[in-house]
């Protein structure tokens, strides 16, 4: 059971595509804050950084997973190179240390991505 903010109608979010709660313009709650996070540009909210895994590099992730220490990765970088290193079997902490984060990140990075 989901519980939403009382008042709050669910709407396709006119940014993203997502059904979430209305928050104004259109858009959900997280779209409203990441404009007003980003000084309420003229465009609308900027894209998220949670987007998709198109964007991933992969030699990043390569790097992150033999141990080098790449450039900061991105979060779907991220989750890409904790998921294959948990596959290795490597424990929560050894993740979080090759990928530089918290053993809860590398947790939340190494579990299957849930469809929302």
């Amino acid at each position: 059971m989901t519980v939403r903010p009382v008042g709050r109608r669910i709407v396709e979010c006119v940014s993203c595509g997502h059904h979430r709660p209305h928050r104004a313009r259109g858009w959900c709650t997280r779209c409203y804050s990441r404009w007003l996070y980003h000084g309420k540009p003229a465009a609308g909210p900027p894209e998220s950084r949670l987007t998709g895994q198109d964007d991933l590099d992969h030699a990043a992730v390569h790097r992150a997973t033999t141990g080098d220490h790449p450039p900061p990765l991105t979060i779907a970088e991220q989750r890409a190179a904790a998921q294959i290193l948990r596959r290795r079997g490597l424990a929560y902490q050894t993740i979080a240390t090759r990928l530089q984060c918290h053993p809860y990140a590398a947790w939340r990075y190494a579990r299957p991505q849930e469809t929302r």
